[in-house]
């Protein structure tokens, strides 16, 4: 008998950054990656509306926050009822307090 073969995803820690506090797990919305490689797909939930999208940026607005993904290829297939699906290659994700700029 084989043994089954443990694929593993590459993860966004080093490259996401997300506050230290926790407000993205409290506040109502929900970031979720699906697939891997060039072609990611984002789920968001909770987003009030989208402040920008261009192939290589797309910014929402999350309550009192900005969601700001960055890479190539990058596309909102669909926004409706507060959830939206970005497709594409996420090269960086960052959730920081709405009117910072770094």
């Amino acid at each position: 008998m084989q043994k089954k073969k443990r694929i593993r995803r590459p993860s966004l820690p080093g490259r996401a950054h997300i506050p230290s506090d926790g407000a993205a797990l409290i506040a109502g919305y929900r970031v979720e990656m699906v697939g891997a490689g060039e072609r990611q797909r984002l789920l968001i939930s909770g987003a009030d509306r989208i402040l920008s999208c261009t192939e290589e940026e797309v910014v929402f607005v999350l309550r009192s926050r900005r969601l700001s993904l960055k890479g190539g290829g990058l596309s909102c297939l669909t926004y409706e009822g507060g959830v939206a699906e970005v497709s594409g290659d996420v090269s960086f994700i960052a959730l920081e307090k709405r009117g910072v700029e770094k």
